[in-house]
């Protein structure tokens, strides 16, 4: 399998006492699709050993099951999972056998010996719900496995909940990543039967019905943020995707959306026998036989769910399997673990769900790296802009960021600003120390970012400033023929339109700060619809959607016309905390960053550091904004709101998105948020 991303493939070894199109052998694995498989299960006991090898063993499937090797996968990596799904069987053995040392060294010996005997190449510790009392032991007897596993070159893996209890409560994140190879993220079961409405089982990103801050957190990208953030490296990240589905029996079988009321369970399958989930298997074969079946793609969550005779079925198919692939590769995420691959469409060696998998990350090697980006993002299909403020390389600690932090594949054009004018039209650094050889090389290194895996990248030069008197920057690419020529617009300047359109190659429209510090109350920074709130002529002119029919009707091709996103917010103080709303009074700016350090302006990895920042959602603009720190407002643009931009670029036939500027994302440890959803979007 060459393939630069991990594939773990869990079997659970009770398939093969499953009857007719369920059973599931060892000898129907297909091994050439994964890179690691993870046999499940066997457990300890209260003295640190494995005690329970599961009957089925006595077909020999253990040596089986590491015999695949030998059958055209060499570099296939065979691991026993130790632990139990029933947490209520599980939790008390590993809290004694962690509280120990001497049991943690006893067990991690057993496990050792365990492995050499049967053969495994590593081992994964399935504790799935430890409790907050658990957090520094479970540290431990990873590191005592670690040192037992590690010295005679074997593997350790960890399966995690994705749930925020255990993430914030349970687990030292950077403590485990510290000892184990890699952190299988399981990132279903956010709904279930145990819920009163229906919902999806893995949702990839966060939907606008997601009002309650619970809710909000329900989904993959928010488990994986938090991962991140509390210490987990992104390569030893690997995302768990369900091979089955949660079931539930609606209330009312015409009220049949996401969050509509459950009444119970959903029917067991014919073949797993278990209330309130199916086989992946089990999903086709139901909406293939029943005519009346009805399947929908959740747009804002990226997964599909079905209604089939009072029914609701919440699962995963190919198309959310390679979503869930894309936002891997985007996040630079270790790979992916498929639970379980006995619940896939594994008859007939079909594997549909582990053969999307394997497809999508076969074209993923690093001598390939520009067919990834542009399989997966469709790059170039839509022209994105990112400007890169170059005084950011000045700021300190979490804001600095110098040209060698961009991730030069989320654009298609990346703009470096700024340069002068001269009166006498002649060109002039605004800082030659960072531009120029003789100090940082800043223009050097950034035009080589086109040989960093995106050789389609265009790169320009700003000339002007957003604090220029002339606020058309014009900018072209520096190298060769075919030069480039753009130029960023304001939203409230008289220009000729077609005149400017016809001489350029793109209008990058600069479709923020409709609002701001400077008006007598608060507003959106860059507002996508007009409100009701806003009263007057003026005020409904406040919109993106107002500025691109202005320029569309005064003659520019709607194909040249680029949509500024602001990777910033506008920031208030309130005249009164309790009037909090858009267009409430105002004092003035809202306090300074940490980093930026202008009063009025927070850039979004900014925003998203505000403590207790209580967020609230405009759905007639279709933008979010919040409060903080009692009379502290804030306007700003999220992933959310970026996505719905994103549409109406694409609704409109638009040019493509431009972002100001993209050192005012959420950079860090190449995150990227803000850009990285255009490039999902566009």
């Amino acid at each position: 399998m060459s393939c630069n991303k991990h594939v773990f493939g869990v079997f659970d070894a009770t398939a093969a006492d499953r009857i007719g199109k369920g059973k599931c052998d060892v000898d129907g694995i297909n091994p050439n699709l994964c890179t690691h498989l993870i046999y499940a299960h066997v457990e300890l006991n209260k003295a640190g050993s494995i005690v329970r090898l599961p009957t089925y063993d006595g077909k020999h499937a253990m040596r089986r099951f590491n015999d695949l090797r030998d059958q055209g996968n060499r570099r296939l990596k065979t691991l026993v999972s130790i632990g139990d799904p029933n947490m209520a069987t599980c939790q008390p053995v590993f809290s004694r056998v962690a509280a120990d040392v001497l049991l943690r060294e006893t067990c991690a010996r057993n496990v050792r010996q365990f492995c050499e005997t049967h053969g495994f190449d590593g081992v994964d510790i399935n504790w799935i719900g430890p409790a907050s009392t658990d957090t520094n032991n479970f540290v431990l007897l990873l590191a005592a496995l670690a040192t037992e596993l590690h010295a005679t070159g074997r593997l350790l893996t960890v399966s995690v909940s994705a749930s925020d209890s255990y993430t914030y409560d349970a687990y030292d994140i950077a403590g485990i990543a510290a000892h184990v190879d890699c952190i299988l993220l399981m990132a279903f079961d956010y709904y279930g039967w145990w819920d009163s409405y229906t919902g999806h089982n893995a949702p990839l990103y966060r939907a606008e019905r997601d009002r309650t801050d619970l809710q909000a957190k329900l989904n993959v990208a928010h488990s994986v943020s938090v991962w991140l953030e509390r210490g987990a490296p992104r390569d030893k990240l690997i995302l768990g995707l369900a091979a089955y589905g949660r079931t539930f029996t609606l209330a009312n079988v015409d009220v049949c959306g996401p969050r509509e009321a459950a009444k119970a369970k959903g029917r067991a399958g014919p073949y797993t026998r278990d209330a309130g989930t199916l086989a992946y298997f089990e999903v086709t074969e139901a909406l293939g036989a029943n005519a009346g079946a009805r399947t929908t793609w959740d747009e804002e969550q990226c997964v599909p769910y079905a209604v089939c005779d009072g029914q609701w079925i919440s699962y995963d198919d190919a198309s959310s399997v390679r979503e869930k692939c894309k936002y891997i590769v985007r996040e630079s995420l270790g790979g992916a673990m498929l639970w379980t691959i006995d619940r896939d469409e594994f008859q007939n060696d079909r594997f549909t769900l582990l053969r999307t998998v394997h497809e999508c990350f076969q074209s993923t090697s690093p001598e390939h790296k520009w067919i990834v980006i542009e399989y997966f993002d469709h790059f170039l299909t839509e022209p994105v802009f990112g400007f890169y403020g170059s005084w950011a390389a000045y700021r300190s600690g979490r804001g600095k960021c110098d040209v060698d932090d961009i991730n030069p594949t989320l654009c298609s054009h990346l703009i470096y600003t700024f340069a002068g004018l001269n009166a006498d039209g002649s060109i002039v650094h605004m800082d030659s120390w960072l531009d120029l050889p003789q100090g940082k090389d800043a223009m050097r290194r950034f035009n080589n970012l086109r040989d960093h895996g995106n050789p389609r990248l265009k790169t320009l030069v700003s000339i002007g400033g957003a604090n220029n008197s002339c606020c058309c920057c014009p900018t072209w690419r520096l190298r060769g023929n075919g030069l480039l020529l753009t130029t960023s617009v304001g939203i409230n300047r008289p220009y000729n339109v077609a005149s400017v359109a016809r001489n350029v190659d793109y209008v990058l429209l600069m479709t923020y700060d409709y609002n701001g510090s400077w008006d007598a109350y608060t507003g959106h920074n860059a507002p996508l619809f007009a409100g009701q709130g806003d009263r007057t002529d003026y005020q409904r002119n406040l919109n993106i959607e107002h500025s691109v029919n202005c320029w569309v009707q005064g003659g520019a091709p709607k194909s040249k016309l680029i949509v500024g996103l602001a990777a910033y917010g506008r920031t208030f103080a309130l005249s009164s905390a309790g009037n909090s709303g858009p267009r409430a009074p105002s004092t003035g700016p809202g306090q300074q960053g940490d980093y930026t350090a202008t009063p009025g302006t927070l850039a979004y990895y900014e925003v998203k550091q505000i403590p207790n920042l209580s967020r609230r959602w405009d759905a007639e603009q279709c933008v979010p904004y919040g409060t903080y720190q009692g009379n502290q407002w804030v306007s700003y643009d999220d992933e959310e709101s970026i996505r719905r931009k994103c549409e109406y670029i694409r609704s409109s036939g638009l040019g493509g998105a431009m972002m100001w500027s993209i050192e005012q994302d959420e950079f860090q440890g190449g995150r990227f948020t803000l850009l990285s959803t255009v490039n999902r979007y566009l």
